[in-house]
């Protein structure tokens, strides 16, 4: 059900790349192109990073070239598919969450009605609760009060978030194909969520709300009426993006993945994010600085 292009390898995304400050471009070889997008670190050194894409072996041989005049210590991925042989050998995991291991897709070309039906008794009740306590969902281009909900969910749980700068940029490079949904209750905006439509699908990007509310079940219409927006927009699925596995319980995104559960949507299995040395002992460094960095925090 997945694309073989991915949105994170799309034009649109390279260009987002590049108003954030990155150096992002595609190299090719006979059979594909891959967006490579390249980081800086300390020291003047850098790294590659290719986010859902798949490598083969003659585009890493490119990459190991272009290494050299990027001043990259290693390559992280993202996988869309499993890595060559010789390449699984080379990797160590991220242990990141950036990129999940797991997603759950919800199959547009269902009807409206399959699709309502096949969510739990709950999420069909907090979506009907919404409702009856009169919760508005309007589209929107207000990115301040988006980054403002974010933020301060993420503060709970102690995580960094993206301000209201970053999806304007977002808004900006994706032009209708990106779109804001606010949930408001008599002109109180209490939950918000950004979407991404590529060649086939719709991605939930980012989201946040007000715990205050959350006997409102805002966010649980909200994901509805962009599920709705996106069949009706010829979409073929939606992608929730990831999902904790369900034995992690401990998992940091355990809690998101209960409420992303209530769609019923497939679960389906990705590759997990990995990291290739271009210089053994740079990367080592790397790898024993961001330890301690993490230990520190």
């Amino acid at each position: 059900m997945l694309e073989k292009e991915t949105l994170w390898q799309s034009e649109n995304w390279k260009n987002f790349q590049s108003l954030l400050g990155n150096d992002a471009f595609f190299i090719k070889d006979k059979e594909q192109k891959i967006l490579i997008i390249c980081k800086q670190l300390l020291l003047r050194k850098t790294f590659l990073e290719i986010q859902r894409g798949n490598l083969t072996i003659s585009l890493y041989e490119k990459i190991k070239t272009l290494a050299i005049s990027k001043k990259a210590i290693f390559l992280r991925i993202s996988p869309n598919q499993k890595l060559p042989s010789f390449l699984q050998k080379k990797s160590f995991p991220t242990n990141s969450y950036k990129f999940p291991t797991l997603t759950s897709i919800i199959d547009l070309k269902k009807t409206e009605e399959e699709i309502f039906s096949s969510m739990s008794q709950s999420g069909r009740r907090h979506i009907r609760l919404a409702r009856k306590k009169e919760v508005k969902i309007i589209f929107s281009q207000d990115t301040s009060s988006l980054a403002k909900l974010i933020r301060e969910m993420s503060q709970k749980k102690g995580i960094k978030s993206h301000d209201a700068l970053f999806f304007k940029k977002l808004l900006q490079t994706f032009s209708s194909q990106a779109f804001i949904l606010l949930a408001q209750v008599k002109q109180e905006i209490i939950a918000g969520g950004i979407f991404i439509f590529s060649n086939q699908g719709c991605t939930y990007l980012y989201g946040g709300s007000k715990s205050d509310y959350n006997h409102f079940h805002a966010p649980t219409l909200l994901q509805w009426e962009a599920i709705k927006y996106a069949k009706k927009s010829g979409k073929q699925f939606f992608d929730f993006l990831g999902i904790a596995p369900q034995e992690e319980k401990n998992h940091p995104w355990s809690k998101i993945s209960q409420f992303k559960r209530k769609f019923k949507g497939q679960e389906i299995t990705l590759e997990e994010e990995v990291e290739i040395p271009f210089n053994k002992m740079w990367f080592a460094f790397f790898r024993l600085a961001k330890k301690i960095l993490n230990t520190i925090k």
